[in-house]
């Protein structure tokens, strides 16, 4: 459509031109050029209305911190951030640290996380070198094989900066007055001393003195005897953390080792594992669909230093993707740090995708599932894995490989090959839908991936 616009456009332009070059001056030539003008007015009027519905429409990913400018330190933990628009509650982010300098950036790979989600908390790992970055962020399925157009892509604006130190605040000496909209290292530095303190959670550690740092700096002011406690960083309280910190201070950390994005199933045994510093007395454990809020707690005043809990999923657990948040408590049970991550329960009988050979595809096109669980039934294809389509979560059609290839899955059921059925793509039409493999005797169903079924111009 947009096409035919133009093609439009171009023709009456050039037809104008004709037109004119003709030189005639008669009321024909002044009515015709008016006619055209009228023409080409309101194909520019279709043609940014077509425009600005494609736009409206288009799935798009922009990084919103760190976004340059920012300044860290190797051990920090950032919250990387970022918008989406116009994608599927199936899709995921590759988030890819990228060095700003050299022809040839290196790039390293963060995590891949779900897209809804909007952040991840990120502590800088001591492998990484000082210097300069941008964060890069993909379009990824949640394995984070990123789409095979990487359109769906942005960057930091600027970049920022990785410091060497450890960010540990054992002799670090504050020399400035800091108060509401400072920004910087110094700021970053008090901000972890409110941490370690039990003033103010770890999220909150940003290097931008805002209205929660004002807050908790009021409340370590009154708890020492300071007054005014008006949540300024004057000379007396420069001097009185200045002391504490010639003697103290370590850093609130709690970072999740496992789960990362794993899928548990029913009935299993499985190990929450986390790293957390010293300062940091107890933890306790909370879980969540992806998508609502947090509800409670399944397991509470668990040793932090103890670094695992075993969860066990029931028989006929809740099945979905879920995060699972752990918060950090100090000895006064006051909450100094939290970490997040995500993780999925299928059900025991569930097959699972791993991979796809393409994530989009036009009628007749065979395409490639890897992963586990699928079964090859018999030459019939009765009891064989299938292959759903939906839409929205809702179910659209199904196709049955093994009924036209006994060959299509493999004996090991870890390979499973479909063609998209010219008579299955005109009923269901082109777009983007969720694909699912179920096993029709077990009742099992896998995790979706997104699939776009792309329309086709040619004579079948």
């Amino acid at each position: 459509m947009k096409k035919q616009f133009l093609s439009g456009v171009i023709a009456t332009v050039l037809l104008f031109g004709l037109l004119c070059s003709r030189a005639e001056a008669s009321d024909d030539l002044v009515f015709r050029i008016s006619n055209l003008q009228s023409q080409i007015a309101s194909l520019t009027v279709g043609l940014n209305a077509l425009l600005a519905q494609q736009a409206s429409t288009t799935p798009s990913l922009i990084v919103v911190s760190p976004n340059g400018g920012e300044s860290y330190r190797i051990g920090d933990v950032v919250n990387i951030k970022w918008t989406a628009s116009n994608l599927s509650t199936s899709s995921s982010v590759y988030i890819e640290l990228r060095s700003s300098a050299g022809v040839s950036p290196v790039a390293t790979k963060i995590a891949v996380v779900p897209a809804i989600g909007l952040y991840y908390s990120w502590k800088i790992p001591s492998t990484v070198t000082a210097g300069s970055y941008i964060i890069e962020i993909y379009k990824a399925n949640k394995y984070g094989n990123i789409d095979s157009n990487s359109s769906v892509k942005d960057i930091s604006d600027a970049s920022f900066t990785i410091t060497s130190s450890t960010g540990t605040l054992q002799g670090y000496y504050f020399t400035k007055n800091l108060g509401l909209g400072s920004e910087g290292a110094d700021v970053r530095m008090l901000q972890k001393f409110l941490v370690s303190k039990g003033f103010l959670s770890s999220s909150d550690v940003s290097g931008y003195f805002g209205n929660r740092t004002k807050t908790a700096l009021a409340g370590y002011q009154a708890s020492v005897g300071i007054a005014p406690a008006d949540g300024y960083f004057g000379p007396i309280t420069r001097a009185r953390v200045n002391a504490e910190l010639a003697t103290s201070p370590i850093v609130a950390s709690l970072v999740i080792t496992s789960p990362i994005g794993d899928m548990w199933m029913a009935s299993s045994s499985n190990k929450i594992t986390w790293t957390a510093s010293q300062n940091i007395a107890t933890v306790r454990l909370a879980s969540y669909l992806l998508g609502t809020s947090k509800n409670g707690y399944f397991a509470q005043g668990i040793p932090a230093s103890q670094g695992y809990y075993n969860f066990t999923t029931g028989p006929s657990p809740l099945l979905g993707s879920f995060i699972l948040e752990i918060e950090g408590l100090d000895v006064n049970n006051n909450v100094i740090a939290t970490a997040k991550t995500t993780f999925s329960i299928i059900a025991s009988n569930s097959p699972i995708i791993k991979s796809i050979s393409s994530t989009s595809g036009i009628s007749g096109q065979a395409i490639t599932i890897t992963g586990s669980g699928f079964i090859n039934g018999n030459n019939n294809g009765y009891g064989s894995s299938e292959v759903d389509f939906l839409k929205g979560g809702v179910w659209v059609g199904t196709i049955a490989p093994v009924a036209t290839d006994p060959l299509a899955i493999s004996l090991d059921g870890t390979v499973l090959k479909f063609t998209l059925d010219p008579v299955f793509v005109a009923n269901i039409g082109s777009g983007t839908y969720q694909l699912q493999v179920s096993n029709p005797i077990t009742g099992g169903k896998s995790n979706t991936v997104q699939f776009t079924v792309l329309p086709f111009y040619g004579t079948y």
